[in-house]
């Protein structure tokens, strides 16, 4: 198995966790950390296929102009316009409040795993009050349509001529 196919097998095997554990009650946490790591993983992929270089952390967003410029020989086809919409404002607005929710190093704040400490409460992620209904499902529809969208590019790109990459 190739790197690329790597990133997406489990990008997609995250994501069907996330929609899993949507049909439970009370996972909101757990949904929101397999959501931002399917998202995170997808976009590795395309990253790798653009051979672009990130950093080991969890906000590859930032690389995605990066990507685009480097696959911009793919700007004829058809996949390209689809790769090109997919990152559009509303779609970075809700990744990159996936890349917040990620745990990372220094104080402890809003995230999906760890507990934190809010106007001086501590709240643990799991608390039904930390993530509503709605943001629930932005995040589980964002992270479906990343990873579906990327695959999909992902494979139209090994279909094409080696030249033409």
């Amino acid at each position: 198995m190739d790197e690329i196919l790597a990133w997406m097998r489990q990008a997609q095997s995250d994501v069907r966790c996330a929609k899993y554990l949507a049909e439970r009650p009370r996972m909101a946490c757990h949904i929101t950390a397999k959501t931002q790591q399917g998202v995170e993983k997808a976009i590795k992929a395309f990253l790798r296929v653009a051979q672009v270089e990130f950093a080991w952390d969890h906000a590859p967003l930032r690389y995605i102009l990066d990507g685009l410029s480097q696959l911009s020989c793919y700007r004829r086809h058809s996949i390209w316009r689809r790769i090109s919409k997919l990152f559009d404002s509303d779609t970075r607005r809700i990744v990159e409040s996936l890349e917040r929710l990620a745990p990372s190093g220094g104080a402890p704040r809003r995230n999906s795993e760890y507990p934190y400490q809010e106007n001086g409460q501590w709240t643990a992620p799991c608390d039904p009050v930390v993530f509503g209904n709605v943001e629930i499902e932005e995040f589980l529809e964002t992270a479906m349509r990343v990873t579906s969208e990327i695959e999909r590019f992902v494979n139209a790109v090994g279909l094409l001529p080696r030249n033409k990459r």
